[in-house]
């Protein structure tokens, strides 16, 4: 679609085919911006009419609006820094990572992976580090609306290949994606049923 190189480009929507879902990743600074504006402020570039008001946060804190129509999103932040990913493939969860605290890094991945998970992360350490699987898990959940659960990775740590840096990984009902994006663990998840469309990357350079 030709949208690789755009930067903070308003009337992104016209640009879109109504033949082909779009999974657009948006990056950019929070800037004091809260989470409802960061997301009001990428959806103006789809001339969307949606205000923060418009905007309901789930019980898991899952943001979800009436007013976008096809179109969902889903948005994760690390330290000042964000990620929106926009599509109209369905619900989708989205995560990013950072290294994870090596004070608190045996508590925290007890509590989220269970015993047989911490075993598959071990063998599969020498590809990618705790923070990737840690964002597969939160970007399954996230993109279901519910909270922290065991079991999935066992499944994602087996069909990764070792030969790719990134890709979309079949589970029963879902597809997700997986890669190290700027030294940090980042996921996307989608429904199954159709292959979802690659992601594209783009950057928010300013607010307006």
């Amino acid at each position: 679609m030709g949208l690789a190189q755009v930067n903070a480009t308003k009337g992104i929507w016209s640009r879109l085919s109504d033949k082909d879902s779009f999974l657009h990743v948006w990056s950019g600074i929070i800037d004091g911006r809260s989470s409802l504006n960061i997301i009001v402020d990428v959806l103006t570039h789809y001339d969307l009419p949606i205000t923060t008001g418009d905007i309901r946060i789930g019980r898991y804190g899952k943001p979800e609006s009436g007013k976008t129509g096809k179109i969902r999103f889903n948005l994760t932040t690390d330290g000042d820094s964000f990620v929106l990913a926009v599509t109209d493939h369905g619900d989708i969860g989205v995560d990013l990572q950072g290294p994870i605290d090596v004070v608190k890094r045996k508590e925290a991945l007890d509590a989220v992976f269970s015993p047989e998970e911490l075993e598959s992360l071990a063998r599969d350490s020498e590809r990618f580090p705790e923070s990737v699987y840690w964002a597969v898990k939160e970007a399954l959940v996230k993109q279901e609306g519910s909270s922290i659960w065991f079991g999935i990775c066992l499944r994602v740590v087996d069909r990764l290949n070792r030969n790719d840096e990134e890709h979309w990984i079949a589970l029963e009902n879902r597809f997700v994606y997986a890669s190290l994006r700027m030294g940090k663990g980042f996921a996307l998840a989608v429904p199954g049923g159709n292959e979802p469309p690659e992601p594209v990357f783009l950057y928010e350079r300013d607010n307006g």
